[in-house]
């Protein structure tokens, strides 16, 4: 059971730096097409 619930802790974790690395990207996209706008 103890594996179990690492596993689970694991995914949280990983759904948590996935989300995190989404909302960087995103980020990253917006402010390069707000620049290529610009040019």
């Amino acid at each position: 059971m103890t594996s179990l619930t690492k596993k689970v802790e694991i995914n949280q974790f990983l759904i948590r730096v996935g989300t995190s690395l989404d909302n960087l990207f995103d980020r990253i996209i917006n402010s390069n097409s707000v620049t290529s706008h610009c040019d």
